[in-house]
């Protein structure tokens, strides 16, 4: 299969040229083997997601260890899987070419992608290949599930052997035009009741219970914005004024030049999070009245300014800017069912950072705190989105990326105790990691931290061609020794 970059390209609508080959023979394709219901046209960022997608760039894997009280069987998952797409709707889309236009489309007798691997296999190797290969509609959707029956880390590297002698692995990827971190979250909570339900033998309905639609309530907003903006120069200048610019070299690659003659490509970072400290520093973040993702937000910015100020750049203050996704389900009106669909999206933060942030570290929290809260409850998140897609449209996933002009990118940092089941499931979960393809794209790394089944995880995505592996071992080595600095 050829390279994106070596398709025969033209077109004009979407900011980006459209393959007319790749249009033929998926037409063909759908004329004698499907029949498809067209829904709408994608918007501006997911004709964005798609073409990252194509590339394998912009792909989140999960990688879910299950403990299991009894055997698990393939036709177990196998029944779980096509329970959920039946009733997650956006897990029956596809994103398709039709007349030029890329639009969401529901094709009619549409596969599920499950693999079995059932040697002794690597679960994070798998993964490591899922995030790295393509998805294959309109005769497969734009996800794909692999259940691991043997998998090579150990069939009792969970606690609780006796009561759960069996040990297994399911990796999921889904094309991030259609779903969000938030709805990664949806899934596998779901596949994990509804397997404990099929083993159980429980009767399992197919009523659909999540929204997938197009959200007119954001697009009326983003649209409005959008014209205010062109109107009220005042409006756009204060708006560009909180927001990173494009040609900024962020200060953390000041001070640690990008490799040279590197083929662009993600790695990752997992580490377990001492739970005493996590404790601590929770306890610490509510007696002064912040979030743990705002202290959280903090310490990443200290730790930059400290590695920064390592590499010998002295000012007394240090302006990190940080890319922080924001779920713009906040703006929309409450239902009674979870909308899947891209709504998260970055918000450029810039904060001041002082020289001697360890002697009031707390402080800055509280200022923080209070800076996020008000950029969140004026929609600054969607007001930076509508400037992005008025000034963005020289950059695509082609022939001009977007660079990275943050110094970090920060998303899901939360606390799910319960999310993930019950204490009497028969099937639990005993480890949760999740990567993310993040190379070729406008973010450097990327930080996600979450609580589950009472252990605290970090995942640090990186892109080779922005940072060496050194460099990231020292971020990951200083957020974690500061975190316990400060939760004393």
């Amino acid at each position: 299969m050829m390279a994106l970059q070596s398709w025969p390209l033209r077109g004009r609508r979407c900011g980006f040229q459209i393959p007319r080959t790749l249009l033929r023979s998926t037409f063909q394709r759908l004329k004698s083997t499907q029949k498809i219901k067209w829904l709408w046209e994608a918007d501006k960022t997911v004709q964005d997601y798609h073409l990252a997608d194509l590339q394998c760039t912009r792909r989140v894997v999960v990688n879910v260890t299950l403990k299991s009280v009894k055997p698990v069987h393939q036709d177990q998952v196998w029944q779980t899987l096509v329970h959920m797409q039946q009733k997650i709707p956006a897990l029956r889309t596809c994103i398709l070419y039709k007349d030029d236009k890329m639009l969401f489309c529901q094709p009619s007798n549409l596969q599920i992608d499950f693999r079995v691997e059932k040697g002794s296999v690597d679960p994070s190797e798998v993964a490591y290949r899922a995030s790295n290969e393509r998805f294959r509609p309109p005769e497969y959707g734009q996800w794909r599930a692999i259940f691991i029956t043997n998998p090579a880390n150990g069939q009792h590297s969970h606690q609780n052997t006796e009561d759960y002698p069996y040990q297994y692995n399911i990796i999921f990827t889904s094309h991030h035009g259609i779903n969000d971190g938030s709805d990664t979250f949806f899934i596998i909570r779901f596949i994990v009741q509804t397997l404990n339900d099929v083993i159980a033998g429980n009767p399992i309905d197919d009523e659909e219970y999540t929204h997938f639609s197009y959200n007119k309530e954001i697009g009326l907003r983003i649209d409005s914005l959008k014209e205010r903006l062109m109107n009220d120069s005042q409006f756009f200048k204060e708006v560009e004024s909180s927001i990173q610019s494009p040609e900024s070299i962020p200060l953390i690659l000041q001070a640690y030049p990008r490799p040279r003659n590197v083929v662009p490509s993600s790695k990752n970072i997992v580490r377990v999070i001492d739970s005493q400290v996590i404790e601590k520093f929770q306890n610490k973040a509510k007696e002064v009245g912040v979030t743990f993702s705002s202290s959280f937000v903090s310490v990443m910015n200290a730790a930059v300014m400290e590695l920064v100020k390592e590499k010998g750049i002295t000012r007394d203050s240090y302006d990190i800017a940080s890319h922080i996704y924001t779920d713009h389900r906040r703006y929309m009106k409450p239902s009674e069912k979870h909308v899947f669909g891209i709504f998260s999206a970055p918000m450029s933060y810039i904060s001041k950072v002082d020289k001697h942030i360890r002697d009031g570290f707390w402080d800055y929290c509280k200022q923080t705190h209070e800076e996020l809260q008000t950029l969140l409850h004026k929609g600054t998140p969607l007001e930076q989105k509508a400037f992005r897609e008025l000034t963005d449209a020289q950059y695509d996933y082609v022939n001009r990326i977007r660079p990275a002009s943050h110094d970090y990118t920060i998303t899901s940092v939360g606390n799910f105790p319960s999310f993930f089941g019950n204490a009497d499931d028969l099937v639990q979960i005993s480890n949760f990691q999740g990567r993310c393809n993040i190379h070729n794209s406008c973010n450097s790394t990327l930080l996600e931290v979450f609580t589950v089944s009472n252990k605290c995880y970090s995942s640090l995505d990186y892109a080779t061609n922005y940072f060496e592996d050194e460099t990231i071992k020292k971020l990951s080595n200083k957020i974690f020794s500061l975190m316990k600095y400060f939760s004393q």
